[in-house]
C-alpha cells in the first residue's frame, strides 16, 4: 500500500508532467502561428497538399495571385480535381521527384484551368 509520501511524490510528478505538457503545447501554438504568418505573408506562391492524395491543405495569397486559384474553394479538393494539375500523371511525376530527390522546385508547371 502506498504511503502518503509516495502519493505526494506521485502528485508532484504529475504536476511537473502537466506543466511540461502545457509548455510544449504553448511552444507548438507559437510555432504554428509563426509559420502561418510567414506562409501567408510570403511573396512566393506556395500550396501545401497531402502527399498521399493531393488534397489541398493550404495555399497563400501569392499562389492565388500567380495562378488565379482562390484559397477557399481550393481547400479540401484534390490538386487534380481542383485543376492544379492537368492530370494525375503530372502530379505523380512531382510526387516521385519529392520522394526520390526530397524537393520539387525551380520547375515550370502547366496548371490546369481555373474554373
Amino acid at each position: 500500500m502506498p504511503t502518503i509520501d509516495d502519493l505526494k511524490r506521485k502528485i508532484d510528478e504529475l504536476e511537473h508532467e502537466n506543466r511540461s505538457f502545457k509548455e510544449a503545447e504553448e511552444a507548438l501554438r507559437r510555432s504554428e502561428d509563426k509559420f502561418y504568418r510567414v506562409f501567408h505573408a510570403s511573396p512566393i506562391g506556395m500550396v501545401i497538399t497531402k502527399l498521399t492524395d493531393g488534397t489541398v491543405v493550404e495555399l497563400n495569397r501569392a499562389f492565388s495571385n500567380i495562378t488565379g486559384f482562390e484559397r477557399e474553394p481550393s481547400l479540401g479538393q484534390t490538386s487534380v480535381s481542383g485543376g492544379f494539375w492537368p492530370s494525375e500523371a503530372d502530379r505523380e511525376a512531382a510526387v516521385l521527384a519529392l520522394k526520390t530527390k526530397g524537393a520539387f522546385y525551380d520547375r515550370e508547371i502547366k496548371f490546369g484551368d481555373v474554373e
